[in-house]
């Protein structure tokens, strides 16, 4: 190309203009190709570096995002092993608080039934010393009574200074203290005894009609001082199953208090009934006496019942009805009682019937 340049500036020179053109042109021909040829290889270069830098830039980039996913990755595996171990520490927490729970309400339920029985006891050693108390009461007063009229009546009879009717009057006086004092010394003796060895009925096949015609026998010329008949009906089999001496000591009290506060001239009225409900017999003791107001009802069970006189003064104890109850409840019967003031009392003694194999 510089040869060119230097013809073409010779021919110029010389004059040759034809040559001088053909020169040149060939000059700038080359010069165009080199010019090119230098331009396609700088663009070359240039977008080979372009290229170099992209790639360099997308290497960068995709370096950049593995790293950003990796970062991710690791922080959410952080997370789920935070979240797994906050999770743990609150099932742990949860088992713990639930397991204090049950322990909690396992000794508070032990602390309850602890209070229970002892609330229990306390009432069972106040119940007894109330019994207790009653005891001292009977033996200083109910037993100590007829021994001293006793003693009274026979100082009387050693001055001889009685007369007929005298004589007569206190020996009526001193026989229903006797009567009254045999069953208070008979229920005495069956406490004392539950007292020591507990209630165990003897069970067995029982005439109630013949016991209770035992009783009868046993308190008619009592009822007579008092013109008062004893009346027995019965309806159905009177066979029960129960104890015997329980059964009579139950009759004994319920037929005594019958004629105790019946009115002069009445009827007490004993009557032996079937219930179909149940297959019980029931047994009713209903007299036309002055009766039980309600307030003493509700105590009439009770160690606390304050006895009243009967309607010719006799006295009672209460302890005859506590025995009542407890042989009742043992022989697995029901006692119940029904009562109007001044018009009577009526109690209601159920028992259950012998089974069919009660003599095996």
């Amino acid at each position: 190309m510089e040869i060119n340049q230097l013809l073409f500036r010779l021919m110029q020179a010389q004059g040759n203009l034809s040559e001088a053109i053909e020169y040149y042109k060939k000059y700038s021909s080359l010069k165009d190709s080199l010019y090119n040829s230098e331009k396609t290889e700088q663009l070359s270069r240039w977008e080979a570096f372009y290229n170099i830098e992209t790639k360099e830039k997308e290497n960068q980039a995709l370096k950049a995002e593995k790293i950003q996913q990796a970062l991710l990755i690791r922080n959410q595996w952080i997370t789920n092993l935070a979240v797994g171990i906050v999770s743990l520490l609150l099932v742990i927490i949860l088992i713990i608080i639930f397991r204090a729970y049950q322990i909690s309400k396992k000794s508070s339920k032990t602390l309850k039934e602890k209070n229970q029985e002892i609330t229990h006891t306390n009432h069972q050693l106040a119940e007894i010393d109330k019994v207790k108390n009653k005891l001292f009461s009977i033996i200083a007063h109910d037993l100590r009574g007829p021994i001293v009229s006793l003693n009274q009546f026979l100082k009387l009879l050693k001055e001889n200074t009685l007369t007929k009717d005298e004589f007569r009057s206190i020996l009526n006086k001193l026989q229903a203290q006797s009567e009254n004092t045999e069953d208070l010394v008979e229920n005495l003796l069956f406490w004392a005894k539950n007292q020591m060895e507990g209630i165990i009925p003897k069970f067995k096949k029982v005439n109630a009609e013949d016991i209770i015609q035992e009783v009868f026998n046993l308190y008619q010329a009592t009822a007579i001082q008092k013109d008062i008949e004893l009346n027995l009906q019965s309806s159905t089999s009177s066979q029960v199953y129960a104890d015997r001496d329980m059964l009579k000591l139950i009759i004994r009290n319920l037929v005594n208090n019958a004629i105790k506060y019946s009115y002069q001239n009445s009827t007490i009225h004993v009557k032996i009934d079937k219930d179909s409900s149940s297959n019980n017999v029931i047994i009713s003791i209903k007299d036309k006496g002055i009766g039980i107001p309600l307030e003493l009802q509700e105590q009439l069970f009770s160690v606390n019942i304050q006895s009243r006189r009967g309607t010719k003064q006799e006295k009672g104890t209460g302890l005859g009805l506590l025995l009542v109850k407890d042989f009742v409840e043992a022989m697995h019967g029901k006692l119940s009682v029904q009562s109007e003031a001044n018009q009577g009392t009526s109690f209601f003694l159920h028992l259950p019937s012998p089974p069919i194999d009660a003599d095996k």
